[in-house]
């Protein structure tokens, strides 16, 4: 186990691809022992810093690594965690969590609307899923039910909308992961824990991709709209910006609440009742041929269709 998480951990520091690669090699043959210890690696830190052995396992995945590289890292990354409570329900929505990281780095000198420094998003989004999953192995149970109320609370609106009663589906519903993300971001308006200003934009900004991926897993976009309600009571409750008594601009907040209304509006757009298009349109024809087309393992279903349909909407 050990010798497991050094040479993973040294990948981060090597010289070049190739010794990144080769030392990558070396892992597979110990990676069996890994899978049996996803509860040490989410909990246990290294060395005397409060960063876990997954912490440095999501740095390796958003780093600019060659393909096979970066491959292997989801690989594990999925073995480890997808038996986990975090991901038992739906093994195939951790991918959708790891495609919602960002990958680009703002430019040294980058400021926010007030002249405000603005934070690393990669690296504050890796601590932040880093210390969630941690919260949530932790007490699993209270986010548990909180994911199924929600999801329970999105079948009744489905119901009303006349799509018929629906049990609880747990590879329909979402990780309880969000639930503890959601407690957090409220937490980060509130100002505890203490982050800088831009740190709440980066997670509103990661809620977005993820709500989206989620929602097109799911039959409607009912769950991911009731999220979407909680978020908008969340900003709406830090309203101390337009006194300046909070720490948040109102040019922050106001990105902030960008970022949910893009959420919401995308949801009802995916929503909405579409008219009728003719088979013989070249538009839906090339999009349909893509998809057919498509080579992608099981894991990278989700994340493939979120692609294609943000290039049809866009479009």
């Amino acid at each position: 186990m050990l010798l497991a998480l050094i040479l993973l951990l040294s990948c981060m520091f090597c010289d070049s691809y190739d010794t990144a690669i080769n030392l990558f090699g070396t892992r597979l043959s110990v990676c069996p022992f890994i899978l049996f210890y996803h509860a040490l690696i989410v909990n246990l830190t290294v060395g005397e810093t409060n960063q876990t052995h997954l912490y440095h396992l999501l740095h390796l995945y958003v780093l600019p690594l060659p393909t096979v590289l970066s491959k292997h890292c989801a690989d594990l990354i999925q073995s480890v965690l997808s038996q986990s409570v975090l991901f038992e329900h739906d093994p195939l929505e951790l991918p959708l969590w790891l495609e919602a990281l960002p990958r680009r780095i703002r430019a040294p000198d980058a400021k926010g609307p007030n002249d405000e420094e603005l934070v690393n998003e990669r690296e504050t989004m890796i601590a932040v899923l880093d210390k969630c999953m941690r919260y949530c192995v932790k007490s699993p149970w209270k986010y548990m039910e909180r994911a199924v109320d929600l999801y329970m609370e999105a079948s009744t609106d489905s119901a009303t909308d006349g799509e018929g009663p629906e049990g609880y589906n747990p590879s329909s519903s979402a990780s309880p992961l969000l639930m503890t993300m959601l407690e957090f971001f409220e937490g980060v308006l509130r100002g505890e824990p203490a982050l800088p200003p831009s740190a709440a934009l980066s997670i509103a900004t990661y809620l977005r991709r993820l709500l989206l991926g989620i929602s097109l897993k799911q039959s409607n976009s009912h769950y991911a709209l009731r999220a979407v309600s909680i978020l908008q009571h969340m900003v709406a409750g830090n309203n101390t910006a337009a006194t300046g008594e909070s720490k948040y601009s109102m040019k922050m907040m106001k990105g902030i609440r960008r970022e949910v209304s893009m959420l919401r509006d995308t949801l009802l757009r995916m929503g909405a009742p579409q008219d009728t298009v003719a088979m013989d349109d070249e538009g839906v024809i090339i999009f349909l041929n893509r998809v057919e087309n498509l080579v992608v393992g099981q894991s990278a279903l989700c994340s493939s269709l979120l692609s294609l349909c943000i290039g049809a909407y866009i479009i």
